[in-house]
């Protein structure tokens, strides 16, 4: 069994990269990857889970509309960001239990996140100068997964 903890800084920055670049790929307004300062971006986004930093990034490009600007800037996500409160914040709690319930009884997917959590076994996935991978799974499959 695999635990996936909150994405640490090294992931945090991967994801920004996939949202958006693949935002680029859709809108004028999306800068080039390498206008994007993200390592502010990764510092804003500390507890952030996935959807909350993909959230980020599309909430940016809503702000830059509204604001009539011709560009999404980083400026945009960090005030998307710093309007968010993280499920971190809001479900503290329950991610504590969690990790604690996983420490001893599933892997850690980042050697970090193990690391943190004080769990024994090393982690079984390391992102460490690697670009995310993101694998499709049809809904059909999910259904079943969820029955199982």
């Amino acid at each position: 069994m695999f635990f996936f903890d909150l994405p640490v800084p090294e992931e945090r920055r991967a994801i920004f990269k996939v949202h958006i670049e693949h935002r680029a790929d859709q809108h004028a307004a999306v800068a080039d990857l390498a206008d994007y300062d993200l390592d502010a971006l990764v510092a804003q986004t500390e507890g952030f889970v996935v959807s909350e930093i993909e959230a980020a990034v599309v909430d940016g490009l809503y702000l830059a509309f509204d604001q009539g600007a011709a560009v999404v800037t980083t400026e945009h996500i960090l005030q998307a960001a710093r309007t968010t409160v993280p499920l971190r914040q809001t479900m503290a709690e329950r991610i504590d239990a969690l990790r604690d319930w996983a420490k001893n009884r599933a892997r850690f997917s980042s050697t970090e996140a193990a690391r943190a959590a004080g769990a024994r076994q090393e982690a079984v996935l390391d992102l460490s100068g690697a670009d995310a991978v993101l694998v499709p799974i049809p809904k059909a499959r999910v259904a079943r997964l969820g029955n199982n």
